[in-house]
């Protein structure tokens, strides 16, 4: 790789002429002394002998970009090339990139001014670094009939990516229970092939939608003779069976709400009483006068109960007790006279409370009427000033309305919804959640639009 073009023009004649190897001047050898001595002055020539450049090359490794790929220059690879001659380098590499992940086998090749060049060969490992970038979305599930909601991989993630590729990713939670109800923080971990690692955070907002079931008897029960003295009755005399996916229900869940009779508490030829309707304290006996007014056609009481589970779904049932003007005689519903409402509170110290002082458990969040046409009313208590949260959402998760969002006193407050959505549209009748955020807890209520 080095080109040698020589003219020589002797003054004397000599034997040997040799050219020196550093220096590049020409030096002449003989056994005549004469000759021996003979300086540069005494030869006249033209030296374009050129000597080539040497490659010297290192294995490098360098990182991906965002692309995936690596932009190498020549010098990276260069680890000390010269030229003898002192003559300007030009390096270049061979295949010129930009290189994939892995190992790639290059040829660096250093040429001089004069075109003379050599070459080495050299190793560039491609490694990626960049962690994967991990997108996460909240979402809103509802547990099922067995009281179980799964989530996959897609529900939470929004967009993850990777400059290369993904090679796993995974939740730490897929399933979840009645014991998961309100607020989760699920965590989306993502790696890719070189094992980059990272992971984020998003809410799941776990919901019980599905009320219990009340079951109650259809058998007829009639109430004789009318001797105007009461008939207790208990739950059990009602309550067949009832049964919820997440709470551990029992007949003592449930409460006799109210009751309606289709005569008045009073009437004629009843044997004038009064309290002929008579609801316990606790609701759950209730007790009826055996009476009807004479020469009509029989008296109807209407039964009311109610199941609530500890999520605030509940379902209501209705049962007839009968008293006929006569034996065997048909006894007739007239339609709502006379009713009584039954008290079901409890006064119950709040532990979590600082003071002493037991707060009415309906006083922490009510609402009625429940169904409703119009308007719905909902009333809570605070215990202390502090930031509430009152909103509307559909059966689906979704948002309706913001009824109120701020800084609340300490006490009473009341708050109405109109069923309107948040544009004052009304909306479609159906199930819809309240949901009722203090510094102590989040309350999910059903609320059913008629």
């Amino acid at each position: 790789m080095k080109n040698l073009s020589l003219l020589v023009v002797l003054m004397t004649t000599v034997s040997v002429i040799m050219l020196h190897a550093s220096t590049s001047e020409f030096i002449a050898f003989d056994e005549d002394p004469q000759i021996k001595n003979l300086s540069k002055d005494h030869i006249s020539y033209l030296n374009v002998y050129n000597l080539p450049p040497v490659a010297i090359c290192q294995d490098i490794t360098v990182n991906a970009n965002d692309s995936c790929m690596a932009v190498v220059l020549p010098i990276q690879v260069d680890s000390g090339s010269y030229d003898p001659d002192g003559d300007s380098l030009i390096f270049t590499l061979s295949p010129e990139g930009p290189y994939a992940l892995g190992n790639t086998e290059v040829i660096l090749t250093v040429t001089d001014t004069t075109g003379d060049y050599d070459q080495c060969i050299a190793n560039i490992l491609v490694v990626d670094s960049i962690v994967p970038t991990v997108l996460t979305k909240s979402i809103t599930i509802f547990l099922d009939s067995n009281g179980i909601a799964s989530i996959t991989i897609e529900d939470i993630d929004d967009g993850s990516f990777d400059n290369c590729s993904i090679d796993t990713m995974m939740l730490d939670a897929y399933n979840f229970t009645c014991a998961n109800i309100g607020e989760n923080m699920v965590t989306l971990s993502v790696m890719d092939y070189s094992g980059n690692y990272s992971s984020a955070s998003d809410t799941v907002f776990v919901m019980d939608t599905i009320p219990p079931e009340l079951t109650v008897t259809t058998d007829t029960i009639l109430l004789w003779p009318p001797n105007h003295h009461y008939e207790e009755f208990t739950l059990n005399d009602f309550v067949v069976s009832v049964w919820d996916n997440c709470s551990n229900l029992s007949i003592d869940d449930v409460d006799f709400t109210r009751a309606t009779s289709d005569e008045p508490e009073n009437g004629t030829g009843d044997g004038n009483t009064l309290d002929d309707i008579v609801i316990s304290n606790e609701c759950q006996n209730i007790s009826l006068r055996k009476e009807r007014q004479g020469g009509e056609n029989g008296r109807v009481y209407t039964i009311y109960l109610k199941l609530e589970d500890e999520n605030n779904q509940a379902d209501s049932a209705v049962c007839y007790v009968f008293v006929p003007h006569n034996p065997g005689s048909i006894t007739i519903d007239d339609g709502l006279v006379y009713e009584v409402v039954g008290d079901c509170s409890t006064s119950t110290a709040i532990s979590e409370y600082d003071n002493d002082t037991p707060i009415d458990s309906e006083k922490r969040f009510k609402y009625y009427p429940n169904p409703f046409t119009s308007l719905t009313k909902m009333e809570f208590y605070l215990n202390e000033a502090q930031d509430v949260e009152l909103e509307i959402y559909n059966i689906q998760g979704n948002l309706v309305n913001v009824l109120f969002q701020g800084f609340l006193p300490e006490g009473d407050h009341s708050f109405t919804w109109q069923g309107l959505n948040s544009a004052g549209k009304k909306i479609d009748k159906g199930i819809y959640l309240i949901r009722f955020v203090t510094k102590e807890n989040v309350e999910l209520t059903r609320v059913i639009k008629m």
